[in-house]
């Protein structure tokens, strides 16, 4: 009996135990420190003693992991509230839930039910929470305002919601659109990020929330600016074009930031897409308000399991959310969180996973649980839904999400948290979280646009894991050549390779010896490495290969001038061979100076352009040319002035000769000299089509135009010559000369010759110069070795054919008396001075 008795007494004492402590619980968990809250509130029969608050929730669809989480949370905080007498005190609170399958005709199928359950209910249905989607919330807040339903939205957001006009019954614990546009602005803003691409689903969260942004950024100064915006189809799976836009502002404008409004599944496919792009990683940097900011974005959708890669390529991102849990009742709600049984309460039982507006969820049960609480205490005969609309208006407690008051509108004003998908924070499954780091807040609001302050408690890492800022500063990938080790070559950052861009302007801002250059340069027939690697021999054509063929050429052709020296020589200073010594030996000389040197000038054009070659090219070729042209004109004048009298002896010596041609050479070195001193040949940076180029061009005082002045002079003066030459010839062609010593002929085609390849030459290259670089230098080289060469095999080869060949060297010497009668008869030659 006695052990009965004890028994009995233990058990008992046990049962008060536990019912101290739930009542203990019950007191400690104070959510709801309101400083608007109806603290006495007396019996009274007009209070109703049950009500039921209605959550409607996705279960199923897209947003089935936030409905599930809400349910947990609006059930624990239903037992809550019954607990603690403080809040409805003579009010049991009931909770039912319908789910809005994450689409409209769902959220509409709810809130029929819904009111279905109160139209067979005793227990009334007062107002609503929910749904997880502003399209769904504003199909079911539509509705609800025709049977006049209170709704107190939870994780709605869209701007049109503020609307008490069309909405007259919603309200919401969470700020607008409008705002969380406005706050990534602002955190753009504070990590000077002020040039960025945007991206968003068709609908009005997505296209709102973005239109906000671009507003809010063209408020800031600096400006934040969207280089491009992209909208496609909610649940979509092809984004292939909008995806291909934001892959085009990387190339062409490097934009590496990029703001998506849309829900998980719809990030999910922009994410999968821009990893294919590589548009992820260390060099780029991706914001989401709440609709993306959650772990939903990297978990199958079916199986519920971290997809690996899509985790990865989230690591670094920055979002933002309407504040979820701070302070201490954030901290008790926890504790009685992980309490919970997990299988009675989904999502329940780890303090450290909290889906995003579970926590919003939870405060919007007490807002409503308060609301009607401050109603039945001061108007217990007037709790309508219009008396709860004025009553919300006056909210004003510390939930789980931090104090919650709100505007005009019954929205929350705007508070968010800042997270930031960390990979230091890891769970057991390796998985990345989104990891709160600070607050962005309005401190103003005027004319429906607030003024943010953004707080970072912790810094943020990014990519690669470290809280150094990326590098967005990369230029796209390029290939490039380079010079010194004479291949194409790749840079995947933009960056590590500094590339000598050949830009107009002060050429001393360039490398004397560059070495990587843009790949266009490439084999584009203009030499920009100093070792010509550029137009090299993998090129067609290659500036190599011509400049090996015609340089081998070049040398032969100045080593036939030399044997057209030595013959001249032998046979007309030490042998004086009569047919030799008729054409002239110094003058023969001379030409073959002028065919020398101007060959020698072709050099002056091979490799890259140098300032010191610019000017050689003007100095060895004008007058060489000059020289050469005169020469001829000389030489056909002196026959012309010998035989025009054939009744007159004349005698013309080679000192005359020379003081002529010294008169006629005098102005090309005249004209060469100011050409160096005023237009001084340069080689400089030169557009051309479009790309700079190291080229030879005009410098000096004049500029550009004054070397086409000086070379039109030049051409002219020589053309001047030369067209005394053929009037000479054609006078000397009325005069009978005896063929055997009348070179006059040789000379003539020589004139003829040189004057129809400058008429022809020199408008060709002009042409060509530009357009096809390698082919106007192959034509002015050969133009050069042809005019020099074709005159002295005019002048030699039919005289060294005779003289070797036919009477094989053994002609007569040449007789003093013997060309002073062929003088006396007309048929003589200039006499020696």
């Amino acid at each position: 009996k006695m052990s009965s008795r004890l028994n009995l007494i233990f058990l008992l004492l046990s049962l008060i135990v536990l019912i101290l402590n739930n009542n203990i619980n019950a007191q400690v968990i104070e959510f709801s420190e309101a400083t608007n809250f109806e603290r006495d509130c007396p019996a009274n029969p007009l209070i109703p003693a049950d009500i039921r608050i209605t959550s409607l929730s996705p279960l199923t669809g897209q947003l089935f992991l936030f409905g599930i989480g809400f349910d947990s949370a609006q059930r624990l905080a239903v037992d809550l509230i019954n607990a603690n007498d403080t809040i409805l005190p003579h009010t049991t609170l009931h909770y039912s839930i319908f789910d809005t399958e994450t689409n409209q005709a769902g959220g509409l199928r709810a809130l029929l039910s819904s009111i279905d359950e109160d139209a067979n209910s005793e227990i009334p249905t007062l107002s609503l929470t929910g749904a997880a989607s502003s399209a769904i919330s504003t199909i079911i807040a539509i509705a609800g305002g025709v049977f006049e339903i209170p709704q107190i939205g939870i994780a709605s957001t869209a701007e049109s919601l503020a609307n008490p006009v069309d909405f007259p019954f919603f309200n919401r614990v969470v700020p607008g659109d409008d705002k969380q546009g406005q706050a990534l602005a602002a955190i753009c803003f504070q990590f000077e990020l002020y040039r960025v691409g945007a991206i968003s689903t068709a609908d009005e969260y997505g296209v709102g929330g973005i239109n906000n942004f671009i507003s809010a950024g063209a408020a800031l100064t600096p400006l934040v600016e969207v280089e491009t915006y992209q909208q496609f189809v909610m649940e979509a799976t092809d984004i292939e074009v909008e995806m291909n836009e934001l892959q085009r502002a990387v190339d062409e404008t490097n934009t590496r930031v990029f703001v998506c409004f849309m829900l998980p599944f719809d990030f999910q496919t922009v994410l999968v897409n821009a990893i294919d792009r590589d548009m992820v990683g260390e060099n780029f940097i991706w914001l989401c308000p709440d609709g993306c900011a959650d772990p939903t974005i990297y978990t199958d959708r079916d199986t519920g399991e971290i997809l690996e890669n899509l985790r990865i390529g989230a690591t670094g991102m920055l979002g933002t959310a309407p504040q979820q849990g701070v302070g201490e009742p954030f901290e008790r709600f926890l504790d009685e969180w992980e309490q919970l049984d997990p299988v009675e309460f989904p999502q329940a039982g780890d303090r450290n996973t909290l889906f995003p507006f579970v926590a919003s969820s939870f405060d919007a049960m007490y807002a409503s649980a308060i609301t009607w609480h401050n109603l039945f205490c001061r108007q217990p005969e007037n709790f309508t839904s219009q008396a709860f609309n004025e009553e919300y208006l006056n909210l004003n407690f510390l939930g789980i999400t931090g104090n919650i008051t709100v505007d005009e509108f019954g929205d929350r004003l705007p508070i968010y948290d800042i997270l930031n998908v960390r990979a230091d924070r890891l769970d057991d499954e390796d998985t990345n979280e989104w990891t709160r780091i600070g607050t962005v807040f309005s401190t103003a609001i005027v004319n429906n646009t607030a003024t943010f302050e953004v707080i970072f408690d912790i810094e943020p890492t990014w990519y690669d894991g470290s809280p150094e800022f990326p590098n967005l500063n990369l230029q796209p990938t390029f290939e490039y050549w380079s010079c010194h080790d004479e291949e194409s070559k790749k840079d995947d950052t933009g960056l590590t390779i500094k590339t000598e861009f050949l830009e107009s302007g002060d050429d001393l801002k360039y490398s004397k010896d560059p070495d990587n250059i843009d790949s266009t340069y490439e084999c584009d027939q203009f030499i920009d490495c100093n070792n010509m690697s550029d137009e090299g021999y993998h090129c067609s054509p290659s500036y190599k290969i011509v400049f090996i063929i015609i340089g081998i050429l070049t040398s032969l052709s100045l080593g036939i001038i030399i044997f057209y020296v030595i013959f001249t020589i032998i046979f007309g200073l030490i042998l004086k061979r009569q047919r030799i010594k008729v054409l002239s030996p110094p003058f023969l000389l001379i030409m073959c100076f002028a065919a020398f040197i101007g060959t020698c000038s072709t050099f002056a054009w091979y490799g890259k352009p140098h300032t010191v070659a610019c000017n050689f090219q003007i100095w060895l070729l004008a007058p060489s040319v000059c020289l050469l042209v005169s020469a001829l004109f000389v030489k056909v004048t002196r026959i012309w002035l010998i035989f025009r009298n054939p009744l007159k002896t004349t005698t013309v010596r080679d000192w005359q000769l020379l003081i002529f041609l010294a008169i006629l050479m005098f102005p090309c070195f005249f004209l060469c000299f100011l050409w160096t001193l005023i237009s001084t040949p340069q080689a400089k940076i030169q557009d051309v089509d479009g790309v700079d180029h190291y080229i030879c061009t005009t410098g000096g005082f004049t500029g550009k135009p004054g070397g086409l002045v000086f070379f039109i002079i030049m051409v002219t003066y020589i053309f001047i010559i030369l067209c005394f030459g053929v009037f000479s010839y054609t006078m000397l062609r009325c005069i009978k000369v005896p063929s055997k010593y009348n070179e006059a002929d040789l000379v003539g085609y020589a004139v003829y010759n040189l004057t129809f390849l400058s008429a022809v030459v020199i408008p060709v290259f002009f042409v060509l110069r530009f357009d096809s670089p390698v082919a106007a230098w192959i034509i002015r080289t050969f133009a050069i070795l042809y005019g020099f060469h074709a005159t002295l095999f005019l002048q030699f080869v039919p005289h060294i054919l005779i003289i070797i060949f036919k009477n094989r060297c053994k002609e007569e010497k040449y007789k003093p008396k013997e060309m002073s009668d062929f003088s006396q008869t007309g048929t003589g030659t200039s006499t020696q001075g």
